[in-house]
């Protein structure tokens, strides 16, 4: 009981020291006051919640921009997380402020999140669940497990990766990045064509 005390702490203090250094970016980049915050935004967590809504909208937009063209199911998904490690990559210091926060360590990430950006977060997993049915229909993936079940085991496993991977010193390069998660998911889902 003691160590995960001491670790909710630890992780409460990371979290701070990331929103104090990405307060003070902002503040640094666009001249504001540090009071100008609260102009906009009642609390800290107001404004947190406002840097995770943009994201997720941004998330959103460049998974759906990028695989809108594939023409198979299977390959829609595949170009899905290609394009969120490619989001990862490019914006890792929020992705350190969102997991050290200790939101994203709840069991589900979409318990964590209101207003659009939940509706967002769902409307892409309800997305991503057709997306497997239809591959599944294609005989492209396995059919003894529900596609929901899939998504929520491919989020899982997305999650989880970026979590660790948003603190560690050094990152396998986004392609390694990819392979992996794309390998594991579709080993797990019995794809027959499991390469990215």
């Amino acid at each position: 009981m003691r160590s995960a005390s001491l670790f909710k702490k630890k992780q409460r203090e990371v979290a701070a020291a990331l929103f104090v250094e990405a307060a003070e970016k902002v503040i640094a980049e666009k001249g504001c006051a540090v009071g100008t915050l609260y102009l906009h935004f009642k609390n800290k967590e107001d404004l947190f919640n406002e840097m995770v809504t943009g994201h997720c909208h941004a998330i959103t937009a460049e998974v759906t921009r990028a695989s809108a063209d594939a023409a198979k199911p299977l390959e829609q998904l595949r170009l899905r997380i290609v394009a969120m490690m490619r989001y990862f990559n490019e914006h890792r210091e929020f992705f350190r402020i969102f997991y050290a926060s200790g939101i994203a360590g709840r069991a589900l990430v979409g318990s964590n999140l209101r207003g659009s950006a939940l509706r967002t977060y769902n409307e892409a997993k309800q997305l991503e669940t057709e997306l497997v049915r239809k591959a599944q229909s294609a005989g492209d993936l396995r059919t003894d497990i529900p596609a929901e079940d899939m998504i929520e085991f491919l989020h899982g496993v997305v999650t989880t990766t970026l979590a660790r991977w948003s603190v560690a010193d050094k990152v396998p390069p986004q392609p390694q990045q990819v392979r992996l998660i794309w390998e594991l998911v579709c080993g797990g889902m019995g794809a027959a064509d499991g390469k990215p």
